[in-house]
């Protein structure tokens, strides 16, 4: 076995010994389908960001309806965070650049800063 399950976490993956191994065994009742449009590239990242963000988000203390800033959203960590804070309810503002702003807008957040606007505060669409 080139890794082995983590008993305190009921998944396989990057933070288990083996996790990013091109290939590894374990046993079939540990193993779950995943049915997803997404490619193995995009889910073998997710799990990095996540692991990045949640912790970050979760020490915040974020409650519903709270506005939370986040800059570089449209990047893994960054998008990751956008949809974590969302999830927990809070109005999202994201500062990336204009032609992110679609998928920003999909993922939750309710107003799109560009990036490269000189000064932020004037340009915020958001009240």
């Amino acid at each position: 076995m080139t890794g082995s399950i983590n008993q305190t976490h009921p998944f396989f993956g990057s933070e288990c010994n083996g996790g990013h191994a091109d290939f590894t065994v374990i046993r079939a009742e540990n193993a779950q389908r995943v049915e997803t449009d997404l490619s193995d590239a995009e889910l073998a990242t997710s799990p990095g960001a996540l692991h990045t963000t949640e912790p970050l988000v979760g020490k915040t203390g974020l409650q519903p309806g709270e506005t939370v800033i986040v800059t570089g959203a449209s990047g893994g960590v960054g998008s990751m965070a956008l949809q974590l804070c969302c999830l927990r309810g809070a109005r999202v503002v994201a500062i990336a650049s204009k032609a992110k702003e679609d998928l920003l807008l999909e993922l939750g957040t309710e107003a799109v800063i560009d990036r490269k606007v000189p000064d932020l505060e004037p340009s915020s669409a958001y009240p």
